[in-house]
C-alpha cells in the first residue's frame, strides 16, 4: 500500500480531487490535512509533495500552517487519523477502500425535513417540499450520485465559512 491510497481517502471525504491546482481555501486546507497526515504516517516531504504536485517546501509550509485550518478540517484529520490507526500493522491502509456509507445522509436529510415540517418556515418549508417533490422521483443511484457529487461538497463549502 502506499500514499496514494491515503490521498484517496481524502479525495473521498471532501468530495473533490485535493491536487487540483487551485487556491480555494478547501482545496488549500484538504492539502494541509494531506500534508499533515503523510507526515504523521513517515512519508518524506517529496513522497507528499509528488501526489499532490508540490515540491517539498510547500509541504513543509503546510505542515507548520496546520493550525490555521478550520475545525472540520481538523475533525476530518482526526478521523483519517483514526482509521489509520486502528487498521492492522501488516495493513494499515486496509480501510481506505471503504465507500461512503449514503445512508447516513438519507438518514440526515429524513431528519432534516422532520425538523423543517415541525417548524413554521414558509419559505424554507417551501424550498424543502420542492427539493423533496423533485429527489423523490429519482433512482437510488441517481440520489446517491447527487448527494456524493453535490450535498456533500456543498455542505462543507457552507461549512467553512
Amino acid at each position: 500500500m502506499d500514499i496514494t491510497q491515503l490521498k484517496g481517502l481524502l479525495d473521498r471525504t471532501y468530495g473533490f480531487d485535493i491536487s487540483k491546482k487551485t487556491r480555494a481555501r478547501e482545496y488549500v486546507y484538504a492539502r494541509r490535512v494531506f500534508s499533515k497526515v503523510g507526515r504523521d504516517f513517515g512519508y518524506t516531504f517529496e513522497d507528499i509533495g509528488s501526489i499532490i504536485d508540490c515540491d517539498h517546501s510547500t509541504i513543509i509550509h503546510h505542515i507548520k500552517s496546520f493550525e490555521t485550518i478550520h475545525a472540520i478540517d481538523k475533525e476530518v484529520y482526526g478521523k483519517v487519523v483514526k482509521i489509520l490507526k486502528s487498521s492492522d500493522m501488516l495493513n494499515p491502509y486496509k480501510n481506505l477502500n471503504e465507500s461512503i456509507d449514503v445512508s447516513v445522509y438519507l438518514d440526515r436529510i429524513s431528519e432534516l425535513e422532520g425538523m423543517v415540517m415541525e417548524k413554521d418556515f414558509t419559505v424554507e418549508q417551501d424550498d424543502m417540499c420542492k427539493l423533496i417533490e423533485i429527489a423523490s422521483s429519482w433512482s437510488e443511484d441517481t440520489l446517491s450520485h447527487f448527494i456524493e457529487t453535490r450535498v456533500i461538497p456543498f455542505d462543507k463549502m457552507n461549512s467553512n465559512q
